[in-house]
């Protein structure tokens, strides 16, 4: 019988006379002090023959609570860091840093400048497509679309 039975059946109460007289109706009781007692014995063996699962069973040794932390945080550790990716915001940035870096389009600080707006300010037109570059040798361009 596995520790948790022994403990349930250690703390169970014993069957009182009291208790046997329950069943003076359904069956006729000659002897209530060996009718209790046989079916003592009777509880005993059903609880000695009971398998408990895994999850219930009550450890042999006791795990206190530094030991139970080190092995939670054990099993959360990986061997390799976590590399977030791009957003495909990160990525349309790259693309659009790309395509401000071409040979054949002015600087955006100086195109700002010469179109008297904030580098914040050309990149909502662009966004807006209130802006484009053309593909050509002149740079930037305001278009409207």
């Amino acid at each position: 019988m596995t520790r948790t039975l022994e403990f349930i059946a250690d703390h169970l109460p014993k069957v009182t006379v009291e208790e046997v007289r329950r069943f003076s109706d359904t069956v006729e009781i000659r002897d209530a002090q060996a009718f209790a007692a046989e079916l003592e014995a009777f509880v005993q063996e059903r609880l000695e023959s009971v398998e408990l699962p895994p999850s219930m069973k009550i450890p042999l040794e006791i795990e206190t609570v530094e030991q139970t932390l080190a092995r939670k945080a054990a099993a959360l550790r990986t061997d390799t860091r976590r590399v977030p990716g791009e957003t495909d915001i990160q990525r349309g940035r790259a693309v659009l840093l790309e395509a401000f870096g071409e040979s054949h389009n002015l600087p955006l600080p100086d195109f700002a400048r010469l179109a008297n707006k904030s580098r914040q300010q050309i990149y909502k037109d662009i966004k807006a497509r209130r802006l484009r570059w053309p593909k050509s040798e002149t740079g930037w361009c305001a278009q409207s679309v």
